[in-house]
């Protein structure tokens, strides 16, 4: 499993808050109080929720309420992480009695929560449970590692001795042997156990089993001396055959010491020559330029950045070639649209000249009234002066007024009807006009080549509509013109762009004498060459100094430098077995020589006990029925005990030397040699071997930076052996007692275990990054901002 990403979207003091992981180590710097912890605990709220373990109904641990934030309504987060070639993202809602959680198929968006049966005895979805096949305080004790945590916590030690012991024997991690045993003690109380000194049972058992005892010591006395004195010789013969018997196999033993010595010699004279070999190539790796990782980054970049601008100028031209093609394409024609515009305008004018007509109709309707009307109005003009006269003179004579007055309208009529002829004259002088306008405006058509005005009106229709195929072509080539621009002023733009890229390229090449970018790429990869070559050189001189410990090449050298060959002893495989043989001998032997001690004080003295022992079996006859009715079912609880026991010390046989050696390597590299080998009983209590003394020591008559190296190597360990090597480990200031040889120890460890499972550091000191940068491993440095 790899953690991708940490948002805190509102969680404690952070909101919006975004960590991005890498694959490897992950150093996570921040001051006291910054709120590495509280990322910590984020992390296990994600996969277990804040609800305490191992409990039947939903129960809130303290961080809940701890890490709600107090002036945001919003308590929620979510986390990336890959697990298994997938890449999920959990979202969960924090808040009480609001809690939510959704888990999704991060690269293709869909919501899988349904497929994740709730684990635990919760109803909230705990996620740790499916990812990490685990509960949430055998995460704590494996995968996590809080502050002042880096102590197994006792209350499970049992618990993971089971599971590992279970798992390695029986590919199960579910099978409980203390379960199995409670039920049978459980059971033993009831009917009275031998252990409960006050039950009526216990009572009877002990008078009926020191009757016995004193019986069979008296039956013993009873015996013939002689059969004593047989018994005797027996073991003194016993004891001889088993002395020349363990004279051999130590015989054997010290051939086995002389191989496995030489065997050293061969691989420290292996590694010394590797040593020597590794220096060469060290030396002849001078001559390369020293190349830095920002440069050769650098390098790269702009490379890329050079190759993405000539990329873009490329494209950016060849649209503009298509542009321009596209351009010439279009059969515009300047010259003629000024023609079709002047022509337009010209027809347009002339069309305009033409005469009313319904200026013309009016004049036609007025033509012939009016010519008749002036022909009566010129009469009437000439006799009615006539007529005035001759009454004026009438009227005069005869004194009439009346015919006077009438007189003088007749004038008036006169001239209104002078008045009127005007007018009508001027509008036969119009028509006259309008005709003439006529002829002239018909002769200028034809003239044109037009035979009526809607030949003209056609035409002019014929001219618009090529001026507007123009104008949308003359649109077309400004807009393409306008493109064409822009795309030059990009040009021009990324040209010199490009330049100052250039020129930034040419600088690193001057800081190096070069102008060949394969010579700075060679250069770099010898020098990564010549990292690993220092690094292969300090493993293998650590390797040599951890197999010769304290002992001097030179001498291995005098002892082994005949060419002689120290063969592969024939039984060498079984040399464990005849290590245990030895033991199991001796201790056979002090048995014996405890019985000869025991024989030889029965031979000193005989009883006669003869009343005793009928007083004890009358006794003992009667102790017997009353243990009558108990004697089956204990007996079978002892021996269902007994079977029980008998299997789970091989269990333990079986995987604890296995688990010790590994731990034992482990140490081994994180206190520099200095111990390397660990035993871990039944109950997770840890010893070391003092490689001075050969004897083991209690953690607790050592320093405390040991103990916590050790305890930390007990921690990976652990993890490793249950199945959690394959998730991140996460270590919260856990190297507080550590000195600065310690802590590189340790660090060099942590660069191993990257290679094989993510590792997250929150630390509130530099000093990690220091020594990283001095041991040159690569590192995801991070640093919480306030």
């Amino acid at each position: 499993m790899i953690l991708k990403k940490i948002i805190l979207t509102n969680f404690g003091k952070f909101e919006n808050y975004i960590l991005d992981l890498d694959n490897g180590l992950n150093i996570i710097y921040g001051k006291n109080e910054a709120g590495k912890s509280t990322i910590q605990a984020f992390i296990h709220g994600m996969f277990y929720g804040f609800i305490k373990p191992n409990v039947k109904k939903t129960i809130y641990l303290d961080e809940l309420k701890k890490y709600e934030p107090f002036d945001r309504q919003d308590y929620r987060g979510s986390i990336v992480f890959e697990h298994e070639k997938a890449t999920y993202r959990i979202e969960r809602i924090f808040k009480r009695n609001y809690e939510d959680l959704r888990i999704y198929n991060e690269v293709t968006g869909e919501d899988i929560t349904r497929n994740f049966a709730n684990s635990g005895n919760t109803r909230i979805i705990q996620p740790g449970f499916y990812f990490f096949d685990m509960d949430y305080r055998t995460f704590k004790n494996t995968i996590c590692i809080g502050q002042n945590e880096i102590v197994v916590d006792k209350k499970i030690s049992e618990d993971l001795r089971e599971r590992l012991s279970n798992s390695y024997q029986t590919n199960s991690e579910n099978i409980s042997i203390n379960n199995a045993l409670k039920m049978l003690e459980e059971r033993r109380k009831e009917i009275g156990s031998v252990k409960a000194k006050t039950s009526d049972y216990w009572k009877i058992m002990d008078k009926s089993e020191k009757n016995e005892v004193r019986l069979n010591e008296i039956k013993a006395k009873k015996l013939e001396y002689d059969e004593y004195l047989n018994q005797r010789l027996n073991v003194l013969k016993e004891i001889s055959r088993l002395n020349t018997y363990i004279e051999e196999l130590n015989q054997k033993l010290n051939i086995f010491n002389i191989y496995e010595r030489y065997e050293k010699y061969l691989k420290a004279k292996s590694l010394i020559k590797n040593i020597e070999l590794t220096k060469a190539k060290l030396e002849s790796s001078k001559n390369w330029l020293n190349v830095s990782d920002e440069d050769i980054n650098s390098v790269k970049n702009i490379n890329k950045i050079l190759e993405d601008y000539e990329n873009e100028l490329e494209i950016l031209n060849r649209q503009r070639m298509q542009i321009l093609a596209e351009i010439e394409n279009i059969e515009y024609d300047e010259n003629r649209y000024v023609e079709l515009i002047a022509k337009r305008d010209y027809l347009n004018g002339l069309l305009e000249l033409e005469p009313k007509k319904e200026y013309a109709d009016q004049i036609l309707a007025i033509n012939n009234f009016s010519k008749i009307k002036s022909k009566v109005i010129t009469i009437l003009i000439f006799l009615l002066p006539i007529i005035n006269i001759s009454i004026s003179f009438y009227a005069y004579n005869n004194r009439n007024i009346g015919l006077l007055i009438s007189a003088q309208i007749i004038w008036i009529i006169v001239f209104l009807l002078f008045k009127n002829k005007k007018k009508l004259l001027d509008k036969i002088k119009s028509l006259k006009q309008y005709e003439d306008e006529r002829e002239q405006y018909y002769r200028i058509l034809k003239q044109e080549k037009f035979s009526s005005v809607k030949d003209l009106t056609e035409e002019i229709q014929k001219i618009n509509t090529a001026i507007s195929i123009l104008e949308l072509d003359k649109k077309d080539i400004n807009r393409m013109e306008m493109r064409i621009k822009d795309l030059e002023e990009k040009m021009i733009s990324i040209q010199k762009s490009y330049d100052y890229t250039k020129q930034q390229l040419e600088e690193i090449f001057s800081k190096y004498g070069t102008n060949d970018v394969l010579e700075i790429y060679n250069s770099y990869e010898k020098q990564k060459e010549k990292e690993v070559l220092e690094k292969e050189l300090r493993l293998n001189e650590t390797l040599l100094k951890t197999l010769l410990e304290s002992e001097n090449f030179q001498e291995l050298e005098n002892e082994f430098s005949s060419e002689k060959v120290v063969n592969k002893p024939s039984e060498y495989e079984n040399k464990i077995n005849i290590e245990i043989e030895i033991r199991n001998k001796e201790k056979e032997r002090i048995e014996l020589e405890k019985k000869l001690s025991n024989l030889e004080g029965i031979l000193k003295s005989t009883y006669n006990l003869f009343e005793e022992e009928m007083f004890l079996n009358e006794e003992n006859q009667v102790l017997k029925d009353k243990l009558k009715k108990y004697d089956f079912e204990l007996k079978a609880i002892d021996i269902a005990e007994s079977t029980i026991n008998r299997i789970s010390e091989d269990i333990h046989l079986n995987f604890a030397p296995e688990f010790n050696r590994k731990i034992g390597e482990k140490i081994n590299a994180i206190t520099g040699g200095k111990y390397s080998t660990i035993k871990i009983d039944k109950e997770m209590s840890i010893s070391v071997l003092d490689p001075k003394t050969n004897k083991l020591i209690d953690l607790d008559k050592l320093s405390f930076g040991t103990v916590d190296q050790i305890n930390f190597a007990l921690r990976i360990a652990l993890s490793e052996e249950i199945g959690a090597g394959k998730f991140p480990i996460i270590l919260d200031e856990p190297f507080a007692h550590f000195d600065d040889d310690r802590l590189t120890n340790t660090l060099d460890m942590l660069n191993k275990i990257k290679e094989e499972r993510q590792v997250i550091l929150f630390t509130c000191h530099k000093t990690e990054q220091t020594l990283l940068d001095k041991l040159e491993y690569n590192a995801n440095f991070l640093q919480i901002s306030n």
